[in-house]
């Protein structure tokens, strides 16, 4: 086997068995990585760094597909449903599709960048982006339950959206934070195969 096929077998088997990956990534992302690594050229194997792999999840490949749940929260909108329908995992999953839609359009254009050190910025920018947008998007709704709702469903309204704004919030100084070090630090670490024998 050669360097740049063995290579290849140790990423897959790190995709598939590695615990650090299976706890922070679906099994469609998993899926998504596996793919990618098997379809890396011999050149793109040589410049292959540990944040190329960790990077590949940031961004989702194939167009995210809203379940008829999600569907019917957001064309009903995020804030009536957060004072009228049972709280739980739909609420979340909608706004996670908006997430997921803003990082898929916005990755397109990463992915046609051939310098690996701008894509991978490009892609950290997008998930900053996107998750600052759904924070907005979030603040607005938060707002629009004072003036819609009587005080019982208001509160339950404020309570709900309080907890997602909490959540996602988070997430946008994450995505801040990777951001600026990544702008700051645009070396990448090289992955070195192991050699034979």
């Amino acid at each position: 086997m050669n360097n740049s096929n063995h290579l290849k077998s140790v990423l897959k088997e790190l995709v598939l068995n590695t615990k650090l990956i299976k706890d922070n990534t679906s099994f469609k992302e998993q899926l998504i990585l596996y793919n990618w690594i098997c379809n890396l050229s011999e050149n793109e194997l040589k410049t292959l760094t540990v944040e190329n792999i960790i990077n590949e999840k940031i961004v989702i490949k194939i167009p995210p597909i809203p379940k008829k749940k999600v569907i019917k929260i957001l064309k009903t909108g995020i804030f009536i449903a957060a004072a009228i329908l049972p709280f739980g995992l739909p609420l979340y999953a909608a706004v996670q599709f908006l997430v997921d839609s803003y990082n898929y359009k916005c990755g397109l254009d990463c992915a046609k960048k051939e310098n690996t050190k701008d894509k991978i910025l490009c892609y950290r920018m997008c998930d900053y982006k996107s998750k600052k947008k759904i924070v907005s998007i979030l603040e607005k709704e938060f707002e629009k339950c004072s003036s819609h709702f009587e005080e019982k469903k208001k509160k339950k309204c404020r309570n709900r959206l309080y907890k997602l704004l909490d959540k996602w919030r988070g997430e946008l100084v994450e995505a801040e934070i990777k951001l600026k070090h990544r702008q700051k630090f645009p070396k990448l670490r090289k992955l070195k195969g192991r050699k034979n024998g």
